[in-house]
C-alpha cells in the first residue's frame, strides 16, 4: 500500500509549553529531517516563519510544525543542539535556523546536517546534462513515486504575520516527511554505488563552503570602477591600433579614436582581415599546420591559441582587444550587482555539480576566474591581511600516495618537476641537458 505524508501524525507547536513532546521525540529518534519556510518578500523575507520536523522513533514517525510567529525560535536552541538532521538544500535551512535559533549570521555547529540534495547530486555527478541540483519535488517523484503538492503555490504563500492555514501546515509537514523518506532512498543508492565514504567527505566540506559564502570576499568596488575606466580607454586605443594595421577606419563624434571598418568580434571578418593584412604570417602558419601555405578558410579556428601561433602585430592587437573586451563584459559594471552593502561579494559555491569532474565551481559571480587585474581589488578589511598558499601539484601528490607509485613518489621526494620528468620519459630527452641547451 502506498504511503502519504498525510498519514504521519502532525503536531503544531505555537507555545513553549508544547516543546516537551518535541524534545522527547528527538531524544529517542533514530532519524530526523528538518525543513523551513520563509516569506519571499517584504521586510521579513528569508526569515523563519515555520520550522517543520519529521522524526522517526521506536513508535513510528511523527511530524512537528513550529510557528515562529508565536514561539520565539531561540527557545529551540537547547532542544536542537547536538542533533543530526537530514535536509534538502541544507545550506538554505542552516542559514535560516542559525539566524533565528542561534541568532548569528555565522555557520554554527548546533545541528549537524546531512544534505540529501548534495548526496543526490553525487549519484548524478558526471552525467551529461546534469549541471544543477535537483529540487525536492523532483526527488519526491523520482525516489518515492509521490507527486508533491503546493510547489510554487502554497510554498510561496507564507507571510510574517498571517495565521497559518491548514494547507500551509500540511505542506510544511509534508516537506519534512518527504525529506526523511527521500534521504532513506538516497542512502540505499549511495551504498549500492559504494559512494558512502565520498558522500561523507562532501558533507563534511559543506559547512566550510557555507561559511565562505556567508563571509564573502571584501572588494574595493570604487577602486575597480576607476580601473574599469582605464581599461575602457585601453580598449578604445586598441581599436585605433587595429584600424591603423588594417588600412584605417572611421572616426566618431565621441573621441579621436578611429575605429576599424570591420568587427574584431566577428570570426569571419577576423579571417578576412588576417588573410589581407597578415598574409605572410597566415601562409607560414597554414604550411606548418596543414602542409600547404594558404589563406584561412571557414574551417580554420581563430581562437586565442591560433592567433598566438600565427603571431605578428595584428594578432597581438587582436589578443589584447579580446582580453580587454572580456574584462569589460564579464567583470565590468555587472560585478557591482554582486557587491553587498558591507562591501563584500558572496558567490555561490557549487559542490559536485560545478563541473563534470567534481571540481568545485562558483557563480554569481564566478570568483574562481577573476581576471588578474581584478585580484588586487580583493582587499582585506579591519587591519587584516590575506595569506595565499598553494600546494604544488596537489592532485599528483595524492595519486602518488594512493597508487603507491614509487617512481612518482621518489620524484616528489627529490623535488623534481613531475610534469617535466613525465614529458622526458615520454619523449626521450634529458631534462638536465635541456636546461643547459635551451634554458627558455
Amino acid at each position: 500500500m502506498s504511503r502519504t505524508a498525510a498519514d504521519v501524525p502532525c503536531t503544531v507547536i505555537r507555545q513553549g509549553d508544547q516543546l516537551g513532546d518535541l524534545s522527547q521525540a528527538i531524544g529517542v529518534a533514530s532519524r530526523i529531517a528538518i525543513d523551513t519556510e520563509t516569506p519571499i518578500d517584504g521586510p521579513s523575507a528569508g526569515c523563519m516563519r515555520v520550522m517543520s520536523l519529521a522524526v522517526r522513533g521506536p513508535d513510528g514517525e511523527q511530524a512537528f510544525v513550529i510557528d515562529a510567529r508565536d514561539l520565539d525560535p531561540a527557545a529551540l536552541a537547547p532542544i536542537l543542539t547536538g542533533v543530526t538532521a537530514d535536509a534538502w538544500n541544507a545550506g538554505f535551512d542552516a542559514r535560516v535556523i542559525d539566524t533565528a535559533v542561534w541568532e548569528t549570521n555565522d555557520t554554527t555547529s548546533g545541528i549537524t546536517w546531512w544534505d540529501a540534495q548534495l548526496a543526490d547530486a553525487l549519484l548524478y555527478q558526471g552525467r551529461s546534462g546534469f549541471t544543477w541540483y535537483h529540487g525536492l519535488a523532483w526527488a519526491t517523484s523520482h525516489y518515492l513515486g509521490i507527486e508533491a503538492d503546493g510547489k510554487g503555490t502554497i510554498q510561496l504563500s507564507y507571510t510574517a504575520q498571517d495565521d497559518l492555514s491548514d494547507e500551509q501546515i500540511a505542506y510544511a509537514a509534508a516537506d519534512a516527511v518527504h525529506t526523511l523518506w527521500v534521504a532513506d532512498a538516497i542512502r540505499d543508492e549511495l551504498s549500492a554505488a559504494r559512494l558512502e565514504e565520498i558522500c561523507e567527505i562532501e558533507q563534511a566540506a559543506r559547512p566550510f563552503l557555507d561559511q565562505m559564502e556567508r563571509t564573502g570576499l571584501p572588494f574595493d568596488w570604487d577602486g575597480w570602477k576607476s580601473e574599469l575606466t582605464e581599461i575602457a580607454s585601453q580598449h578604445r586605443q586598441t581599436l585605433g591600433r587595429l584600424a591603423m594595421l588594417t588600412g584605417g577606419g572611421q572616426g566618431t563624434l565621441f573621441d579621436e579614436v578611429v575605429e576599424p571598418s570591420w568587427n574584431p568580434a566577428s570570426d569571419p571578418q577576423v579571417r578576412q582581415v588576417l588573410n589581407q593584412w597578415a598574409e605572410p604570417e597566415v601562409r607560414t602558419w597554414t604550411e606548418q599546420n596543414h602542409g600547404v601555405g594558404r589563406l584561412l578558410d571557414d574551417a580554420d579556428s581563430v581562437r586565442a591559441g591560433v592567433l598566438r601561433e600565427i603571431g605578428g602585430p595584428l594578432c597581438d592587437e587582436l589578443l589584447h582587444y579580446r582580453d580587454l573586451a572580456k574584462i569589460l563584459s564579464t567583470y565590468g559594471g555587472s560585478i557591482g550587482e554582486h557587491v553587498d552593502a558591507d562591501g563584500r561579494i558572496r558567490p555561490r559555491y557549487l559542490q559536485v555539480v560545478g563541473t563534470n569532474t567534481g571540481r568545485l565551481a562558483s557563480h554569481n559571480p564566478n570568483a574562481q576566474n577573476f581576471t588578474p587585474r581584478m585580484k588586487p581589488h580583493l582587499r582585506p578589511m579591519d587591519g587584516r591581511v590575506f595569506i595565499h598558499a598553494d600546494l604544488s601539484q596537489a592532485e599528483l601528490r595524492y595519486l602518488a600516495q594512493v597508487a603507491k607509485d614509487e617512481p612518482l613518489r621518489s620524484a616528489f621526494e627529490r623535488g623534481d618537476d613531475v610534469h617535466v620528468r613525465t614529458a622526458a620519459s615520454m619523449f626521450g630527452f634529458s631534462p638536465e641537458a635541456l636546461r643547459s641547451e635551451d634554458p627558455d
